[in-house]
């Protein structure tokens, strides 16, 4: 089986792999398989939630004519959708527009100190899109954190994050680093800052595409011990960086 990156590397695959396969199925295949696929629901909190009904989905597909193969690719497809999306928490159009909004991750999710009754488990992927001016301060192991379209973000990493954080259509977001995260990427995004402990970031990987002005500052106990201001030319359209501790046990970034 192929291994994604992060939850959107797995939906890109999802989207085009099955689509492509149920092309060859006729048009109420299509409909039902798209019905399924776009169904969700959105409470007033902004938390979007995917359910997915597979009972009625094997219902409607064994009243097709269609081959075996066919019923199981398009059910296993939705199956491990489904999977990835139970442990998904979307966080979606939450703006501050006077003051800045807290949200903690522990093994629950709280806005401004409401509980919002999420079960965070290190299976969770927090997902932020079209967030403004918000404090996150991750407190409990998750497997990956993702910001689309974002700008104003200060993301405290204080747990281990398993896979890692993608930062995509961003400007303007601070990672502060203080816990394993492996792995950190940069798409179009903007003004961004990797604040990263000395003891983190030797097992870390930056990477960048197309992202002006990337500061990396490494620290010692809360002190800046070294800079690096990074990707200023749209020429360096990608960059991978690691970290190595020299002879003096100070940690010098390599790409």
């Amino acid at each position: 089986m192929n291994n994604y990156h992060n939850d959107q590397q797995f939906i890109d695959y999802i989207h085009t792999d099955t689509i492509n396969r149920i092309d060859q199925l006729n048009n109420k295949s299509m409909d039902i398989f798209y019905k399924h696929y776009n169904k969700h629901q959105t409470d007033n909190q902004k938390i979007i939630k995917f359910s997915k009904d597979f009972e009625q989905l094997k219902f409607e597909l064994s009243a097709l004519d269609i081959s075996k193969i066919e019923y199981d690719y398009i059910i296993q497809q939705f199956t491990l959708w489904k999977k990835t999306n139970n442990n998904k928490i979307v966080l979606e159009d939450i703006i501050g527009l006077t003051k800045k909004i807290n949200i903690i991750i522990s093994d629950r999710l709280l806005i401004d100190g409401i509980d919002f009754g999420s079960n965070i488990t290190n299976k969770t992927t927090i997902q932020l899109i079209n967030c403004d001016n918000i404090n996150i301060n991750i407190g409990h192991k998750i497997n990956h954190l993702c910001t689309i379209n974002c700008s104003f973000i200060l993301l405290k990493i204080n747990e281990n994050i398993i896979s890692g954080i993608d930062t995509i259509n961003s400007n303007n977001i601070i990672h502060v680093v203080d816990k394993k995260i492996n792995f950190m990427d940069l798409s179009s995004s903007h003004k961004c800052k990797c604040v990263i402990s000395n003891v983190i970031a030797p097992n870390t990987i930056i990477q960048t595409t197309e992202s002006l002005d990337f500061l990396i500052i490494v620290t010692d106990n809360r002190i800046i011990k070294s800079q690096y201001d990074m990707c200023k030319s749209f020429v360096d359209t990608f960059n991978r960086f690691t970290f190595r501790v020299d002879q003096n046990n100070d940690i010098q970034l390599q790409s």
